[in-house]
């Protein structure tokens, strides 16, 4: 009774486990295309997360963009965020794309944008 039990569970665990697997039993990956872009007439903060985690700082006027290629592994999302600044009244918009597709955006005249996504 009680190896019945075990390969019971067994069975179960390997059907409704925690962690996707590829063929070789290594956690599953995807490969996806995250662009930050942005705009604006003046000159602009900008603040955004880059391809391995960091936080990146920079200025700019006109138009703006970052593209990188991003990893996620089953289980360990990746957090993109975008953040513009800038101290007028003047008209700014950020967009974050995933893939080619707009996932989150924003506008304002107000003076700051910020977007955000989790990638998974």
């Amino acid at each position: 009774m009680k190896i019945s039990i075990s390969i019971l569970l067994g069975l179960i665990l390997t059907i409704f486990g925690c962690t996707k697997v590829t063929k070789n039993n290594q956690p599953s990956t995807s490969v996806h295309t995250l662009k930050y872009t942005a705009e604006s007439s003046v000159k602009t903060f900008v603040r955004y997360e880059n391809s391995t985690g960091a936080t990146v700082d920079e200025y700019f006027t006109g138009n703006w963009q970052y593209e990188a290629q991003i990893e996620i592994q089953y289980g360990k999302p990746f957090y993109a965020y975008l953040y513009l600044s800038e101290s007028g009244e003047n008209k700014i918009t950020g967009k974050i794309l995933i893939d080619g597709k707009v996932v989150q955006e924003g506008t304002s005249t107000a003076g700051g944008v910020s977007c955000s996504y989790t990638v998974e």
